[in-house]
């Protein structure tokens, strides 16, 4: 978002979006055994086997700038985040240590 020269981001639950509005990335916070679905049902239907990436970086890196930059390419990867050990270290009590 842009607003008075001011660029942000805002993080909001799916529901809370308001009319016409269009989110540009969307995060899910998975266990494995649904982290391996999604990766499976990435490359379904598209070419090649390598539509899922797991960059490394910062949590904040992993979690908004490589996904807005993927959101900006011709054939988007879809991402895999929450690798950064810090941040899985002080999100752990918030979010369990299953979760991606």
């Amino acid at each position: 978002m842009n607003a008075g020269g001011v660029t942000y981001t805002v993080v909001k639950p799916l529901e809370k979006l308001f009319p016409g509005e269009k989110p540009k990335v969307v995060a899910f916070l998975v266990d494995a055994d649904q982290l391996t679905a999604l990766t499976v049902l990435a490359n379904y239907a598209r070419p090649g086997n390598d539509n899922v990436r797991i960059p490394f970086g910062a949590g904040c890196m992993t979690f908004a700038l490589y996904p807005f930059y993927e959101s900006e390419q011709a054939v988007p990867h879809a991402l895999i985040g929450l690798t950064d050990i810090s941040a899985r270290f002080y999100l752990r009590k918030a979010l369990g240590r299953e979760f991606m």
